[in-house]
Formats: C-alpha cells, sequence, structure tokens
C-alpha cells in the first residue's frame, strides 16, 4: 500500500481509537447533566428546563459525532434522547407525559446499552501519538474554517476533506472566530450550530458577526436537526447551506467544491432555438458577456441534436416558429428524460396570461418577455442556469451512486433481492439468478413467496406482516433458513436482510447466499464422526484418547472393561 495512504488511513484509524476511549466519558457527562433534573417538579420548571437544554445539546452533539464516527447505534439512541428532550422543551404546560423523568433515564440506558454493542471492534494501534491528531496542513489552497467544539470530530472531517484537496483549518473555541476574521477573509466557514459550553448557539454567532459585517463568505450550517425550523433559522441568520450530521463527506466535498470555485467563470451552456437569427445572435452577445457558451440553432428539428452534443445548462426557445412552435419543441425535449432538468425559457412579445399558461403547460418554467429589459433577462438566465447546474450535480451523483451500486450488485456472487412493504420484487441480481434460476424480467413485480416453499409461505407471510406494521426504522437481522429453486428443489441459505426508506417507501433489501454445499460437506462430517463413535464403541479393542496434557478425554466400553473403571471415575 502507497504509504502517504497507509498514513492517511492510520490517522483515520486513531481518530476512531480516540473517540472511542472517550465514548464513556461523553456518556457519563450525558449522565451528569441528566442528574440536575428534578423528578418532583415539572420538566418546564426552571431548574428542570435547564438541564434539559444541557441534556438536549450534549445528546445533538453525541448524536453526529457517533454518527460519523459510524457508532451509528449510539447515535441513533443520543437523536432519540435529543429529539425527546425537544419535545418536552417544548411541550406546553398541560401536555407533559406523566412519565417524563423515568423516560429520559431510559433513554440515557438505551444510549450506555448501544456503547456496548458495537458491531465490530475499532483496530488497535501500537502507538498513539499526539501526531495522529496533528492539525497542521500544507499551505492553505483554498481557506475553509471549520468551528466545531468536538476536536477528534473537527479532526476527521479535515483528515477526510484533504483526500479531495481541501484543507481545512480548525477553531474548536467559537469565541476565537470573531478575532480570527478581524485577520482572516476565509472561502467558507462551516459552523457548527450546538455549543453546550456557550452561551449562544452557531446561528446566533453568525448572526451577530454578520451584523458587524465581518463574514464575507458563504457559511454552510452543522447540525443533527433535519426539521423545517432549524433550517428556516439558519436560512435567516445569512446561512447558505445546511448538512445535517453525521457528515457525509461526499456531500461535504461537492458542497465545497460548488462554494470554492464559485468566483471562478461558470461558463454556462445556453441553448438558443429561435428562427430570427438576428435575433438570436443579440441573446447571444448579451450573455456572452455574462460567460455563457452559446449555441444557435434557428431550425427547430435540429433541437434535439444540438441537446445531444452540447448538453446545455438551459434553452432559451421561441415561441412562433414556422412549421414547428416552441411548445411543440417542448413537448418533444420533455418526453427525453436526459433533459428533463434542462429549464426551458420560452421567448415571446407576446406576455399575455394565456400566453404565460400556455408556457408552463409546455414544460416551460416562464415566459421571458422579448421586449423586457436586458437586466431582467439576463437575472433570469442566471438564476436559472444556477440552478439547472446544481440540479444536474445532484443527478449526476445519484446516477453514479446507482452505477457503482450496480457493478457491486452484478459482480458478487450472493443474490441481492429488494422488495417493497407488499413484499414484491423490485431488485433481482445475477447473484438471484445464478442461485435461484428465475431471471429478472420473470421476477420483477411478483411476490417474494415465488423463492418460499410451500410449507413455510404462511409463517412468512405473519413475520412479513408482523415487519412491515412495526414503527418504521432501520433495521437488519440475520437468519439460516431453506429457499425453493425454479426447479422445485429446495435449497439452504443465509439470509441477512436490512429494512431501509426513500421518501416515505419502505424497502427490505436481503443478500442470500446459497449454503447448501456447506451444510452437505458439514453432514457429511457429521457422519463421519457418528461412523467413528460408532466403530469406536463397538470395537473388541479398548480405545482410550488423552489430550496435550496427558488427561483421558474418551474410554470406550472394552476399555472400562478391560481396566475395570467407571465413566464417571
Amino acid at each position: 500500500m502507497n504509504s502517504t495512504v497507509a498514513a492517511a488511513i492510520n490517522q483515520i484509524e486513531q481518530l476512531q481509537q480516540a473517540f472511542s476511549s472517550k465514548l464513556t466519558h461523553r456518556i457519563a457527562e450525558l449522565n451528569q447533566a441528566s442528574l440536575a433534573l428534578d423528578k418532583q417538579l415539572p420538566p418546564f420548571a426552571d431548574k428542570n428546563n435547564q438541564a434539559l437544554k444541557t441534556t438536549y445539546e450534549l445528546a445533538h452533539k453525541l448524536a453526529g459525532s457517533a454518527g460519523t464516527f459510524q457508532f451509528n447505534d449510539v447515535s441513533r439512541a443520543a437523536k432519540e434522547l435529543e429529539n425527546y428532550c425537544d419535545s418536552l422543551i417544548n411541550a406546553a404546560a398541560a401536555s407533559f407525559p406523566k412519565d417524563w423523568f423515568s423516560q429520559v433515564q431510559q433513554l440515557q440506558i438505551n444510549i450506555k446499552q448501544a456503547s456496548k454493542q458495537k458491531s465490530s471492534p475499532l483496530p488497535q494501534q501500537s502507538s498513539t501519538t499526539d501526531s495522529a491528531f496533528d492539525t497542521d496542513v500544507p499551505p492553505f489552497s483554498n481557506n475553509i474554517i471549520l468551528v466545531d467544539d468536538d476536536e477528534l470530530l473537527s479532526a476527521l472531517i479535515q483528515a477526510q476533506a484533504k483526500h479531495f484537496g481541501f484543507h481545512i483549518q480548525c477553531i474548536n473555541n467559537p469565541d476565537e472566530l470573531p478575532e480570527f476574521l478581524d485577520k482572516n477573509t476565509p472561502e467558507v466557514i462551516l459552523m457548527d450550530i450546538v455549543f453546550p459550553n456557550s452561551s449562544y448557539n452557531g446561528i446566533d454567532l453568525v448572526k451577530q458577526l454578520n451584523k458587524e459585517n465581518k463574514i464575507h463568505c458563504p457559511v454552510i450550517f452543522l447540525s443533527s436537526r433535519e426539521d423545517f425550523d432549524a433550517r428556516l433559522e439558519a436560512v435567516r441568520s445569512g446561512g447558505n447551506g445546511y448538512i445535517v450530521k453525521p457528515v457525509n463527506i461526499l456531500e461535504l466535498v461537492e458542497i465545497l467544491d460548488k462554494h470554492v470555485h464559485k468566483n471562478s467563470k461558470p461558463n454556462f451552456r445556453a441553448l438558443i432555438i429561435d428562427d430570427d437569427q438576428a435575433v438570436s445572435s443579440l441573446y447571444e452577445k448579451i450573455l456572452q458577456r455574462h460567460d455563457f457558451n452559446c449555441k444557435l440553432v434557428s431550425e427547430p428539428f435540429a433541437a434535439f441534436a444540438a441537446l445531444e452534443s452540447f448538453q446545455p445548462d438551459i434553452i432559451l426557445l421561441d415561441i412562433h416558429m414556422p412549421n414547428c412552435n416552441g411548445f411543440e419543441v417542448a413537448d418533444v425535449i420533455r418526453q427525453d428524460n436526459r433533459f428533463t432538468h434542462i429549464p426551458i425559457l420560452f421567448l415571446s412579445a407576446d406576455n399575455s396570461e394565456e400566453c404565460e399558461i400556455a408556457a408552463l403547460k409546455a414544460g416551460g418554467n416562464c415566459l421571458l418577455d422579448k421586449n423586457a429589459n436586458k437586466e431582467s433577462f439576463i437575472t433570469n438566465v442566471i438564476s436559472q442556469s444556477q440552478r439547472s447546474r446544481e440540479l444536474h450535480t445532484v443527478i449526476d451523483r445519484l446516477r453514479k451512486d446507482e452505477l457503482r451500486f450496480q457493478a457491486v450488485s452484478h459482480s458478487t456472487l450472493d443474490a441481492i433481492i429488494t422488495l417493497n412493504k407488499d413484499g414484491l420484487i423490485t431488485l433481482w441480481n445475477e447473484g438471484a439468478e445464478n442461485i435461484f434460476g428465475y431471471q429478472s424480467l420473470e421476477v420483477i413485480g411478483q411476490s417474494i413467496e415465488i423463492i418460499i416453499p410451500k410449507q413455510s409461505r404462511e409463517q412468512h407471510r405473519k413475520g412479513f406482516h408482523k415487519l412491515v406494521s412495526k414503527k418504521s426504522g432501520l433495521r437488519k437481522s440475520s437468519i439460516e433458513s431453506q429457499a425453493q429453486h425454479k426447479d422445485g428443489r429446495l435449497i439452504s441459505i443465509e439470509l441477512s436482510y436490512s429494512e431501509w426508506l426513500s421518501g416515505n417507501e419502505r424497502f427490505f433489501t436481503s443478500i442470500i447466499r446459497d449454503t447448501t454445499q456447506r451444510k452437505k460437506i458439514e453432514h457429511e462430517l457429521l457422519q463421519q464422526q457418528e461412523n467413528l463413535k460408532a466403530i469406536v464403541t463397538n470395537s473388541a479393542e479398548g480405545i482410550i484418547t488423552i489430550d496435550e496434557k496427558g488427561l483421558i478425554e474418551m474410554a470406550n466400553p472394552k476399555a472400562l472393561e478391560i481396566f475395570a473403571y467407571s465413566v464417571d471415575e
């Protein structure tokens, strides 16, 4: 392995180990905060309200950092405590649960239990030195500031971002940010929202610094909260982005890339479809002054080929053209899923309400008046182009994720099967085809019962109904069972499944391994052992086995008879 790569991996492993070693202390700190609660008083009493806020803030921090360090069970348990404390803080005086105190205690216990159930032990390092947490980086190719009081989380984000060419400077004490901004002008500020040891939060700090005119760059907030109110508050404070913890490094890199390079010329691409070449040339000159690359098409029937070759960020489309009007061209474009994200701005001298409605019905984003001033025109085009580029970036990332999954899915020998909440098959990979004998086109949309033996189907229905009827949440499990091949024979399988959400839809994905051959070998070995045992038991000669310490492990009946001992002796 490349020494640089090995060093980077070693650093992240040491950060994980350090987080793991401090997890007990973090949980104890959380428990200590809740000890200030008085169960004899209601949660809205001043004493309890303050203790709940502290507990909420510490749970919020733990949920985000534990998730980023992939202690997922701890993160989920901390998130539950965070949400419950938040509900108590905001509850009306008469609506709080009577057992609120015991609920808080139980949620604390859940976090502690989750910390003991870490699925896989973290690697042990032969030595941990201060170099693992060295925040010195090479000279900045960009100036990004992360303000977060969690030093380990900051170091992890810094280490991961470095792989993608971003050098992040960490400020762990938010009180130091104002003085830093007096002497430096960062390109981006990554701002945590909750600081348990401070009298203010990240949003308050940004508001104050904006009021003092000290912030001259985009601010991206980091928070475990993902509700509308939290996001709205971030927007109102002047935030330019919002990342929900646990931090996904690829999402962070994508956002940083957009903001760090936003001052470079965007070179948006505009496709102008208008049969009037004089008008097209005028629009081209206006857009070129704002760093647009333009392609002019005067013949509507050539529009589709231009779309494929030019890949525009935006389409300017005249409505009134001979042989084929703009609405018809838009309808054709919108039929192709590759181009549905590209904004279509219709151009017309007719700005009537009827024309505008027709433009929207045809899949247009807006209607631009050809007689409008240049400022209004260019503002609309730039804003729509920016949105188009952002949407294309998201779509491209999702498409790459899908291609990566397909590559893994098709290369594995195991079966990967996904079901919807009705138990119908929505994904059936090549491994499933090889194990069960069905091609994907035969089973997509069919019930999973197609591979369940008849005698087990009723039990499966009850189990799946019970699973679906449970409160939604990410779960996983592993079992050994039997399945049925297309030709009717039974197959021994080892099955692990996980539940996941896509929007409001629930899905269940199973990874299935054919263990028929392994079970056959195990059965043969067991049979050989039984045969050997029978031979030894029925032997006419005395047989004794002795372990490495010289102790008798086994003596057959003839040996006991010869030496006149019982089995117990």
